[in-house]
C-alpha cells in the first residue's frame, strides 16, 4: 500500500468494516485489496472446513467469492459485521460450484454410457493415435457383441433407451412395461454389459 508509515499503521489497525467504509468513501482500491489479503486465509479455511469436496477447485471458488463480494458491495450494510456476510457469499459460490460440477459429472457419465457402454453402430471413436483408435473400436465391437447376447427382454430396453434415444418412461410405454420394470431391466442390462466387457478384456 502506498502512503506514509503512519497511514499504513492506521490501515493495519482498522477493522474489516473500517476498510470497507473507507473504500466506499474514497474509492481507493487499496482498501479493498487490504481486505482481501487479510481475509483470504479465513475464507480458505472456511471453505475447506465446510465444503471438503471443493479441495481441487478451492482457488477458483475463493477468486469467484471475492469477485462476487466486489460486485455486491452496494448491497452490504456497513453497520453489520463483514465476515458473516463473507461466509454467506462464499457458501453460495461453493454450492453453485458443486452443483455445476455435479451436472458436468453426470453429463460425462451419460456420454460414456451412451457411447461406450452401449456403443451404437454409428459411433466413430476419436483417438489421438492409431493404437488408441484400434483399442476403442475393438471395445465397441465387444460391446455390440455383448448387447447382441443379452436376453431379449433386457436387450429391448437397451435398444429403446440408447439406440432410439427414448426416456425410461417412453421405453416402458413402447414395451408395455411399468416404469419400475423397465428401470430394473436397464439396470440389469448395464450390469451384464459391464461384466461381459470386463471378462472379455482380461
Amino acid at each position: 500500500m502506498t502512503g506514509t508509515f503512519e497511514e499504513f499503521k492506521l490501515c493495519v489497525n482498522e477493522s474489516d468494516e473500517d476498510l470497507l467504509r473507507n473504500y466506499h468513501i474514497t474509492g481507493n482500491v487499496e482498501y479493498f485489496e487490504r481486505l482481501t489479503e487479510r481475509n483470504t486465509p479465513f475464507l480458505r479455511a472456511f471453505l475447506r472446513s465446510h465444503y471438503g469436496d471443493l479441495v481441487e477447485m478451492l482457488d477458483d471458488v475463493v477468486q469467484d467469492t471475492w469477485m462476487r463480494v466486489y460486485q455486491k458491495l452496494h448491497c452490504y450494510d456497513l453497520n453489520r459485521p463483514f465476515r458473516p456476510w463473507l461466509r454467506q457469499v462464499a457458501a453460495s459460490q461453493a454450492i453453485n460450484t458443486l452443483r455445476a460440477n455435479e451436472r458436468w459429472r453426470r453429463s460425462q457419465e451419460r456420454y460414456v454410457e451412451a457411447k461406450y457402454l452401449c456403443a451404437s453402430e454409428d459411433y466413430n471413436p476419436v483417438c489421438n493415435d492409431a493404437a488408441g483408435e484400434l483399442e476403442a473400436r475393438e471395445t465397441c465391437q465387444l460391446l455390440r457383441d455383448a448387447i447382441a447376447n443379452l436376453p431379449e427382454r433386457l436387450r429391448q430396453v437397451v435398444v429403446e433407451t440408447v439406440f432410439h434415444g427414448k426416456t425410461g418412461r417412453d421405453a416402458a410405454i413402447s414395451l408395455h412395461l411399468t416404469d419400475a420394470t423397465a428401470s430394473r431391466r436397464l439396470k440389469k442390462a448395464r450390469q451384464l454389459l459391464h461384466a461381459s466387457l470386463k471378462n472379455a478384456m482380461l
